[in-house]
């Protein structure tokens, strides 16, 4: 009776000797097991293995040009091999099973290894009628070995012309690249000379020939198993071959943002693209690798975890495949130092104490000159914003065209400039700060004080500021409490990127004496998840007059 531990071991026995896993015993495998030595049997396994990558109809021979083919001899080889192969083929059929094979490999010197780099042939098969390399054929070409896309020089396929003795061809096995032709050698030194007029791929995937050398060109795509006769003609072009892969190779991955040669102020500038179909990531390189991108429905990005540095990025991207990778695509951006003058409005009229204002991004400084002088100076960004005022504390009266450039550790920004024209006005203003505290839940509350001077009475005026963060508003209980008898005319809305606040003097009352001031305290909310110091003064502050001056 047949144990179950006897069963499992006989189970073991069986896959251990069924070296191409198809469920089956062969005459060959079942050799292998009952007569190899058990030290032997490893490397006669993988012999066979490859025996059945050559054994192209699956009879289980092969023939000398699968033999000479696999073994890559040169001419100096050919005729021992030859030799050795017909007095193992004692019955002269042209073929040997897996013993011969395997006593043919134990007389090479080399190591046994199938094809890995494409090389040059001159075929040695026979021809019925031009047929031969026919793959429609049941007798499948010598010269055109499993697991490779092969080039033939001449037309192969030309029905009744038995031209293929000593015609020349290129081998490229599977996952090889040709860049030229017209590179190889034949056995007998001769080049391949010009271009590959026929094809045969007898891969497992597409292969592709191109008309130009390097992959360059119009371009064919064979399909596995599949072959081309005669150069076809496109657009009256012959696709004569002159390189090719023995495989389809995977497009380069496109950048889609930022734009190529792109300046950008954003420190964490994201970097996205498109790939084709398949690819499953994309490696981003700036001299080393910087990430690997999953492809996720065609589409990658990525946002670094640290801020770019300041100054010119050169990326390039390749889109990964299976274990096939795309030539790279290149993207240059840079980060760059921004900045933007606000106040005063170019072609304006301002008073002489009218400060400088703006926005800048990447700057730690402002660099201020006045081009109509010899006025220059200096102002801190906070918080993205900047303000200036001349060290005398007011602008001559006159034109002015004043330049402003952020700068960074040596890195500047391109200059911008305002002109704008100095008069001395009835009305005229100042701010300061008055303190701040917690609002609670509503952000930070900040004061100012803000006065207004005028040479003559002014009963109507208007006072305005801005470049506040969005969410910023007026100090409700500020309106109610304090402001009551004014007119708010606009209150920041949190949709505003960049806030402005104006208000005004009732219809009567609360004039600005000639020769005198009228103080206000006017109260602001800032939102509470952004930067404080920057907002301890006002920006782009104005005040006119709306009526007839006294």
């Amino acid at each position: 009776m047949i144990t179950t531990g006897r069963i499992r071991q006989l189970k073991s026995t069986f896959e251990a000797s069924d070296t191409d896993g198809d469920g089956k015993l062969s005459r060959l495998e079942f050799l292998i097991a009952s007569y190899a030595k058990q030290s032997d049997k490893d490397v006669i396994s993988t012999h066979f293995r490859k025996f059945r990558t050559i054994d192209s109809d699956g009879d289980d021979r092969v023939t000398f040009i699968e033999v000479a083919n696999f073994f890559r001899v040169d001419d100096s080889a050919r005729e021992a091999l030859r030799a050795a192969f017909n007095s193992i083929d004692s019955c002269g059929g042209g073929r040997v099973d897996f013993l011969g094979f395997l006593e043919l490999a134990s007389l090479r010197s080399v190591d046994f290894n199938p094809m890995q780099a494409p090389y040059a042939i001159r075929c040695a098969g026979t021809c019925d009628g031009g047929h031969c390399y026919r793959p429609d054929i049941p007798d499948l070409p010598e010269c055109a070995p499993v697991g490779a896309l092969t080039l033939f020089q001449c037309d192969h396929f030309n029905a009744y012309q038995a031209h293929c003795l000593d015609q020349p061809a290129i081998v490229i096995p599977a996952g090889q690249t040709v860049m030229n032709v017209t590179d190889f050698a034949l056995p007998n030194g001769v080049s391949f000379v010009g271009a590959a007029d026929s094809w045969i791929n007898r891969t497992e995937e597409e292969c592709v020939i191109y008309m130009g050398p390097d992959l360059t060109g119009r371009s064919l795509t064979i399909p596995p198993g599949g072959y081309a006769m005669n150069p076809p003609t496109i657009d009256g072009f012959s696709y004569r071959a002159l390189s090719a892969t023995a495989f389809s190779p995977v497009p380069a991955p496109v950048f889609t943002s930022p734009d190529q040669n792109e300046q950008t102020a954003d420190l964490r500038e994201t970097v996205q693209g498109t790939a084709a179909s398949g690819v499953e990531h994309v490696l981003l390189y700036e001299g080393e690798l910087l990430t690997t991108c999953p492809v996720v429905d065609g589409e990658w990005s990525y946002t670094p975890s640290a801020e770019w540095p300041l100054g010119q990025h050169a990326l390039n991207a390749i889109a990964v495949r299976s274990d096939r990778q795309s030539e790279p695509t290149s993207l240059v951006f840079s980060v760059v130092v921004t900045v933007n003058i606000t106040s005063p409005g170019d072609g304006s009229m301002v008073a002489p104490r009218t400060p400088l204002s703006g926005t800048a991004h990447n700057a730690l400084t402002v660099e201020i000159q006045d081009q109509n002088s010899e006025a220059r100076g200096s102002a801190l960004v906070q918080s993205q914003r900047w303000t200036f005022t001349p060290e005398s504390g007011e602008w001559a009266t006159g034109m002015h065209s004043v330049m402003a450039i952020g700068t960074n550790a040596g890195a500047n920004s391109e200059p911008d400039t305002v002109d704008f024209t100095v008069t001395i006005q009835n009305l005229t203003v100042e701010s300061g700060p008055a303190g701040n505290w917690s609002g609670g839940q509503s952000g930070q509350i900040y004061s100012y004080d803000i006065t207004m001077y005028a040479e003559t009475r002014v009963d109507q005026w208007e006072i305005g500021f801005g470049l506040l963060p969005p969410g910023s508003k007026l100090d409700p209980s500020w309106v109610t409490n304090d402001f009551s008898w004014g007119t708010v005319i606009q209150d920041g809305s949190p949709d505003d990127e960049i806030v402005n606040i104006i208000i005004a003097s009732p219809e009567s009352g609360h004039s600005v004496p000639g020769g005198g001031s009228l103080p206000l305290r006017v109260r602001v909310i800032i939102p509470p998840d952004v930067s404080q110091d920057a907002y301890k003064v006002l920006y782009n502050l104005y005040a006119i007059s709306l009526g007839a001056d006294l």
